[in-house]
């Protein structure tokens, strides 16, 4: 909501709880409030001691300690809907939040029987990564090109929020067994990039590694074709390997 003025009130002086600030004032429409100190005012006065609970502020001015005392009065309270229908009519706008609590058992949820025992059977594919995936009979290798130098970027400056993750993420794979301390001569920097949920994705950037990569000539699908093979079909899955980089070997 958008509210305009018009004018301003320069040197206004406003006394309250034996204190006084003159200073300048835009009047407008506040409804129930009389009068508003923003991030101007507080900018002004400094540093301040705030008591969110028992409804204090104090500060200092001249040397001289000054203590505002919140009014209790002007909390939250149950309304009915009488009441705000009355003061609808006098201020012409409102809302109405409706809070449901709910009541924690403090135990987890536990998953259906079918799920338990779904679960109970592939527990190897639920379980955390550690160490090297099982050799499946197919071993990757990088090919590099004739005469390659080894190739080593430079890592990148982070910010020490990014800087504190990748150490607790590399903390944990090397605890896991999927990394290890290396002094090869080669090296590529790591990236975090955020994921849908708020949390970071610990990338590597090989694209200066790729460039010396002899890559793996294989025919594209075709999308004609493949769309051709689910006609009819109604049941559809997909499968998100967690950290799948980690488990090719």
């Amino acid at each position: 909501m958008t509210v305009f003025g018009q004018g301003i009130c320069k040197d206004v002086e406003l006394c309250f709880q034996g204190y006084s600030v003159v200073t300048e004032f835009l009047p407008l429409e506040l409804g129930s409030a009389d009068v508003i100190l923003g991030i101007q005012w507080l900018a002004s006065v400094g540093d301040m001691r705030c008591n969110w609970k028992q409804q204090r502020l104090s500060f200092e001015v001249d040397n001289r300690e000054v203590c505002l005392q919140g009014d209790p009065s002007v909390c939250c309270a149950m309304v009915s809907m009488k009441g705000l229908w009355k003061a609808l009519q006098h201020q012409g706008e409102g809302f109405i939040v409706e809070y449901g609590g709910l009541q924690s058992s403090g135990e987890p949820d536990q998953p259906p029987s079918v799920l338990s025992s779904i679960l109970t059977d592939f527990h190897q594919v639920f379980a955390e990564p550690q160490g090297l995936p099982p050799s499946r009979g197919r071993e990757h290798a990088i090919v590099l090109a004739t005469e390659t130098a080894p190739v080593s970027v430079r890592p990148f400056r982070y910010p020490q929020v990014q800087r504190a993750e990748i150490e607790r993420q590399v903390t944990a794979m090397l605890a896991a067994g999927i990394i290890k301390e290396s002094t090869s001569p080669f090296s590529s920097p790591v990236l975090l990039v955020k994921k849908k949920d708020g949390s970071w994705r610990f990338c590597v950037d090989y694209r200066a590694l790729n460039r010396a990569t002899v890559a793996d000539s294989y025919p594209i699908p075709m999308i004609d074709q493949l769309l051709d093979e689910l006609h009819g079909s109604v049941i559809f899955s997909k499968l998100d390997l967690r950290a799948g980089y980690h488990q090719i070997r």
